[in-house]
């Protein structure tokens, strides 16, 4: 690491999206802020999607592993706009609740949904 003025044993580290709770190839994570980014683990490079890929490091190894992933700039700002638009019902009695989110209403009531949606898709894209 001389060429890099770094004294030698000096740690180094490289970050990038967080891909928290994934740890071996197959799984799946969906991170959601103002942005998303969804990704999961895989051993090869997806470049046919358009998506992004980065070495996976877990546990101080790097076991030839990939977080390949893709995003999306509103999604969150999205969740924010479906509450304000449908969920007036929530909002009014998450006010009566200790924790006062309506947000915690919603996602009790999504985790009910099967997967799929029954059909319904919803693409924060304008």
């Amino acid at each position: 690491m001389d060429w890099l003025g770094f004294p030698a044993g000096t740690p180094i580290v490289a970050g990038g999206v967080d891909a928290a709770g994934v740890t071996q190839a197959g799984h799946h994570v969906a991170m959601i802020g103002t942005s998303m980014c969804w990704g999961y683990i895989n051993q090869t490079v997806d470049a046919s999607h358009g998506l992004v890929s980065m070495p996976h490091i877990y546990n101080g190894k790097r076991d030839l592993y990939l977080y390949v992933f893709g995003g999306a700039s509103t999604v969150g700002q999205c969740v924010a706009w479906y509450r304000d638009q449908f969920c007036q019902g929530e909002i009014e009695a998450a006010k009566k609740l200790p924790h006062g989110d309506p947000r915690r209403l919603l996602e009790d009531a999504a985790v009910r949904v099967a997967a799929g949606s029954d059909g319904v898709v919803f693409l924060p894209y304008g």
